[in-house]
C-alpha cells in the first residue's frame, strides 16, 4: 500500500487534475482509516467530473446519509454497469441491515463480475441473511472456491464455517 500511494501521489504530482490519481488517493485513505483525505480527493474528483462513479462511491462511504443513497441509486440508473457505486450501495444497504435491497445490489454486482471472490461471498451472506440458505451455501461454496484461484479479503475459516453450519442444518433430518 505504500508503493501504490506513493505512485498515486507522484502521478498527482505531476497531473494535478489526474482524475485516476485522485480516485487512488481517495481509496488509499480510505482503507488507512483516514476518511477526512478521503473525502478531500474524491471531492476534487467529482469536481472534476460530476459524474465519477468511483468517487460517488467513495463518498458514500464516508457520508451515510440519504442524499448519499440517492446521488448512488441515480447513478446506477444512469449507468448500469457502474460497479462501484453498484457496490457503495450494497455495502451500505447491508451496514443498515437492508438485506433483501444488499442482496438485490450485490446479484446485479455479481452478475457484472462473477469472478470476483469477495462480491461472492457478500452475496452469500446477504442471502443468508434474507433466509435463503441453500443459495447462501451455494455461494460461501463459490466465494471459497474463487479465493481459492485469487486473493480476497474475507476470512475463508469464518466462511467455511459458515458453509459447514448451513450445510449441517441442511443434512439433518
Amino acid at each position: 500500500m505504500v508503493r501504490a500511494e506513493a505512485l498515486y501521489r507522484a502521478a498527482h504530482h505531476i497531473a494535478p487534475t489526474d482524475v485516476d490519481a485522485l480516485r487512488g488517493l481517495g481509496a488509499l485513505a480510505l482503507q488507512a482509516l483516514r476518511p477526512l483525505d478521503a473525502e478531500a480527493y474524491f471531492t476534487a474528483s467529482l469536481d472534476l467530473d460530476p459524474t465519477d462513479p468511483v468517487a460517488i462511491a467513495g463518498l458514500s462511504l464516508i457520508r451515510p446519509d440519504t442524499a448519499t443513497e440517492t446521488r448512488l441509486r441515480q447513478r446506477i440508473a444512469g449507468q448500469t454497469d457502474a460497479l462501484a457505486p453498484r457496490l457503495a450501495l450494497a455495502e451500505r444497504l447491508a451496514r443498515e441491515q437492508r438485506w433483501a435491497e444488499a442482496r438485490r445490489s450485490y446479484a446485479l454486482a455479481h452478475a457484472l463480475t462473477p469472478a470476483d471472490p469477495d462480491i461472492t461471498y457478500n452475496l452469500a451472506v446477504s442471502l443468508d441473511h434474507s433466509g435463503q440458505r441453500h443459495l447462501a451455501a451455494d455461494h460461501y461454496r463459490m466465494a471459497l472456491d474463487l479465493a481459492a484461484q485469487q486473493p480476497a479479503r474475507f476470512n475463508p475459516s469464518q466462511c467455511a464455517a459458515r458453509l459447514h453450519a448451513l450445510t449441517s442444518v441442511e443434512a439433518s433430518p
